[in-house]
């Protein structure tokens, strides 16, 4: 990695989107990632795998304003403390993209179990797959004005509807969900419930036809002020 880095200049002027995966090694004092003053989208997967260098995270990167933190190995502590480098992000995608088997979650000792990441820009949150409920947990987004909840790529799959917390839904005004996996599958009435009357500012809800006649057919969506558009 100390080659690699000798060979990067010291800052890439013009450079806006940035993707890096599997991109782990031993730390290194010496080296770190150049200046990106213009880096508007960041998108990382599998990025610490285990190791915490000071590579990348010597600065907050403030300009960034959309992250995408994808994982298909295990989700682990490390994951908000580098979240929340990127504190002025206005969009934060989670993602599990592990199609073998429901989320997996490692909690280290040298992490504080305190450690929170505080978003407050945040506008749009898109959790894709099966996101552990410890990392939502720790997620403060004042600002946050919509979520969208996706199953993955590959089925079966879980998917967020059923742990996304309800504090994260409070500020929540526009509702997107998209899981259905086939034409033969609908999602728990109970699981709709619990996140769109968790959502007490909730004005919009984007979904397939399949899940708005789900809802349209139970009482306690009739009841509130909702409109739903079928995308």
């Amino acid at each position: 990695m100390p080659v690699v880095a000798s060979l990067l200049p010291m800052s890439f002027e013009r450079l806006e989107y940035l993707f890096l995966k599997d991109f782990t090694f031993e730390p290194v004092s010496l080296i770190s990632f150049p200046e990106c003053p213009r880096l508007k989208e960041v998108h990382l997967v599998n990025h610490f795998n285990g190791i915490s260098p000071d590579y990348f995270l010597k600065r907050d990167h403030t300009h960034v304003e959309r992250l995408t933190y994808s994982c298909s190995k295990v989700w682990i502590d490390y994951d908000i403390p580098y979240i929340q480098y990127f504190r002025a992000v206005r969009i934060l995608v989670l993602e599990d993209a592990n199609c073998h088997s429901s989320y997996t979650y490692l909690a280290l000792k040298e992490v504080e179990n305190t450690s929170i990441a505080h978003l407050h820009f945040l506008e749009t949150l898109k959790l894709i797959g099966s996101i552990p409920l410890a990392i939502m947990l720790r997620l403060r987004a004042p600002s946050l004005r919509r979520v969208e909840i996706a199953a993955g790529n590959s089925a079966p799959q879980p998917h967020a509807l059923a742990t996304v917390p309800l504090v994260l839904l409070q500020p929540v005004t526009e509702m997107g969900i998209s899981i259905c996996l086939s034409d033969s599958e609908t999602p728990d009435p109970q699981q709709l419930q619990r996140v769109i009357c968790g959502a007490p500012s909730l004005t919009s809800i984007f979904g397939s036809f399949r899940i708005g006649e789900l809802l349209a057919g139970q009482g306690w969506f009739r009841d509130l002020r909702v409109v739903y558009h079928c995308v």
